[in-house]
């Protein structure tokens, strides 16, 4: 199982890599073609860059679900007593993932049901570019469930008296 999850997160890696290249070349002929004399305009620039940048943004988010750098009420939860900070991560932790079941299923609805829409200048079909939302959607529910397993685990062994574990990132 850990093998097949590392491959995946290497996959994820490696495509967010390769977005982010596409994104900077299409920008770079985009910008090109309307600058320098001579250059043949270029409609789909725009497009490319734009689908690249989303299916980069996705994806990233599951590193920082997996690295545990997202947006929290930090303000209110570093206040808590530190039993409680546990089992504030367990709940924020099935929030996101309701949220997150939320977004695929209507994400993938959303791809479906705009199958037969065209993008203007490449002539793909749109459900491509909101493909995005499921596929970002399934990894981070992947990587949010392993972070749920850790907060879990950490909160039953804080409440039965046990040694505490240190959180990520706290020194």
């Amino acid at each position: 199982m850990k093998v097949v999850l590392n491959g995946m997160r290497k996959c994820v890696e490696i495509i967010i890599m390769l977005l982010y290249a596409i994104l900077c070349i299409s920008t770079l002929i985009g910008v090109a073609s309307r600058l320098i004399p001579g250059f043949e305009a270029v409609s789909w620039s725009m497009e490319v860059s734009r689908y690249s940048m989303i299916y980069m943004v996705m994806l990233t988010n599951s590193i920082a679900i997996r690295e545990r750098d997202e947006i929290i009420f930090e303000y209110v939860y570093k206040r808590l007593p530190v039993k409680l900070q546990y089992f504030a991560s367990v709940i924020g932790d099935l929030i996101i993932l309701m949220f997150l079941v939320v977004m695929f299923r209507f994400g993938l609805e959303v791809a479906v049901d705009n199958m037969v829409q065209i993008s203007p200048a490449l002539g793909l079909p749109i459900t491509y570019a909101y493909a995005a939302m499921p596929v970002g959607a399934v990894v981070m529910i992947i990587e949010k469930l392993i972070v749920l397993a850790v907060d879990l685990k950490t909160s039953i062994r804080a409440f039965a008296g046990k040694e505490l574990i240190q959180k990520e990132g706290e020194a």
